[in-house]
């Protein structure tokens, strides 16, 4: 497709110059020359698009991959909105896209949740998580093809956290937002991966179904309902265990900075819970996935995990939630 296409070419260059300048900083001498040549085209085609156009889609989804390695989480969510607008006005023409343009849209999907878990903003586009089981991608070693059906019960609580912050009293959950909870979290403790699934992609997205646990028991928080500790003890050793099986140069090391951060923000003085091997091991892997990476991003995860460390009871209480991407 972006042979086909200047605006996909171009953007896609700038992605990987972006991405080579997390490690190499003579990369970022091409990042204006690359960003100049897309936006002026991007915005020109935006003025003129006048229906459902696959370069564009995939134009935008690429430059929402772009803020990730610029580390400016304000415009990686300004374009998943864009993507999201796009798919709302044409969801019958996205569900009939070739297999290329499925697989750009399934990693649109992924992000959208991890931006909203962590940036509490975005545009979840629920009609994508109809379905339990949607990754293009099918395979025993295919990472989406594995954690699809995490990633729709987290989307699912995603918009239900939404739901539940305009409720009078967010913090107060109606018994009809407490019990889908309920149920949203017994289907991630009863998940099981897929029949054949095995190695770094289903550790992975056994850390990602703890994560979404963590999740559920951060909604159920703010219902003044008290969590055991014991419990969320356990799914924060339970990510740590199931990434200490991964290697750091496996693939599937890409998303591990979403379970990593929930684990690491549960253990804080805040919850009584403390965990010091959990703790030195969440540090060691980011800054090691860092050497390996480069990504800037992971620096702001770990500056914000040693933050709710080292803050007390009462400045962790105060300490609002930092808008991180978490890929």
């Amino acid at each position: 497709m972006a042979m086909s296409s200047p605006l996909l070419l171009n953007t896609l260059l700038l992605v990987s110059a972006a991405h080579l300048a997390c490690r190499y900083e003579q990369f970022a001498l091409d990042i204006p020359r690359y960003r100049n040549r897309v936006l002026p085209t991007l915005i020109s085609f935006v003025e003129k698009w006048k229906g459902f156009d696959i370069v564009l889609l995939a134009t935008i989804i690429m430059m929402s991959i772009h803020e990730v390695f610029e580390a400016n989480h304000a415009n990686w969510v300004k374009h998943l909105k864009a993507v999201a607008q796009i798919i709302t006005t044409y969801v019958p023409d996205c569900k009939n896209c070739d297999q290329e343009t499925r697989m750009l849209l399934d990693i649109f999907a992924y992000h959208s949740v991890i931006a909203f878990v962590g940036t509490n903003e975005g545009f979840l586009v629920m009609e994508y998580y109809g379905q339990a089981t949607w990754s293009a991608l099918r395979g025993k070693n295919a990472f989406l093809a594995s954690a699809d059906q995490v990633i729709t019960y987290v989307a699912r609580l995603g918009s239900l956290s939404l739901e539940i912050s305009s409720n009078l009293d967010p913090k107060i959950l109606t018994p009809s937002q407490l019990r889908r909870v309920l149920d949203l979290k017994a289907f991630l403790e009863n998940w099981k991966p897929p029949t054949g699934g095995h190695g770094d992609a289903c550790n992975t997205v056994q850390a990602m179904r703890y994560a979404g646990l963590l999740y559920c028991h951060k909604i159920i928080a703010n219902s003044f309902i008290v969590c055991g500790r014991e419990e969320i003890l356990s799914h924060c050793q339970a990510i740590v265990q199931h990434l200490g099986y991964i290697s750091l140069d496996s693939p599937s090391a890409a998303s591990h900075m979403w379970p990593l951060y929930m684990s690491g923000s549960f253990l804080n003085n805040r919850t009584g819970i403390a965990d010091q091997e959990s703790q030195d091991f969440i540090v060691e892997r980011l800054d090691a996935l860092k050497l390996r990476r480069g990504v800037k991003t992971i620096d702001l995860i770990r500056d914000r995990l040693k933050l709710i460390w080292n803050s007390d009871g009462d400045a962790l209480a105060a300490l609002p939630d930092a808008p991180l991407i978490l890929i």
